[in-house]
């Protein structure tokens, strides 16, 4: 595969995985108007499956900053990748100052998130497991806000999970 597959016109998109064996061929893909200023934000390299993005838009003279990012955990990841991960949302927050989304499969299936005043979700932490209570401690001591609060996978008679997350840093409002 080739990185001039992805060409859209009006878009410029942003690619993270496809030319680095080291990992794993899994790939992360943005797709941004032409008319919005991007730059890649460098992260750390301990958790590959990931893709960070600064976004700048002038409206009226005012200039719009936030941080675009997206995750993707493998669902049989290692105790130590996991650490790669908590480690990635606190770099991401100590080092950044503007808002951030952050959007991916997180494929934590056994944490039940409920919605808390109508804006963010909160995590039922009885029963879960230490890895996973290390997931939900790692947002909260990040001041990161998880959203999502129905199942976003199911296949056949499974039960539905939501593996598929939009955490931010602060309550981001998108309007005209």
């Amino acid at each position: 595969m080739l990185a001039c597959e992805f060409h859209v016109d009006g878009y410029n998109f942003f690619l993270s995985g496809l030319e680095d064996n080291g990992k794993r061929g899994l790939l992360t893909l943005f797709y941004i108007a032409s008319g919005i200023e991007v730059s890649v934000v460098d992260i750390p390299e301990t958790f590959y499956e990931c893709l960070f993005l600064l976004l700048k838009a002038s409206n009226q003279g005012l200039v719009n900053k936030f941080v675009l990012g997206n995750i993707y955990r493998i669902p049989n990841s290692l105790l130590n990748n996991d650490k790669n991960v908590y480690d990635l949302l606190h770099q991401i927050e100590k080092k950044i100052s503007v808002p951030k989304l952050i959007a991916g499969d997180f494929n934590f299936s056994n944490i039940d998130w409920y919605p808390v005043t109508g804006i963010r979700a909160s995590a039922k932490c009885v029963a879960l497991s230490d890895n996973e209570m290390a997931f939900v401690n790692s947002l909260r001591e990040n001041l990161l806000f998880q959203h999502v609060v129905n199942a976003t996978r199911q296949q056949g008679t499974d039960t539905p999970h939501i593996l598929d997350l939009v955490i931010t840093s602060d309550v981001l409002c998108f309007g005209d």
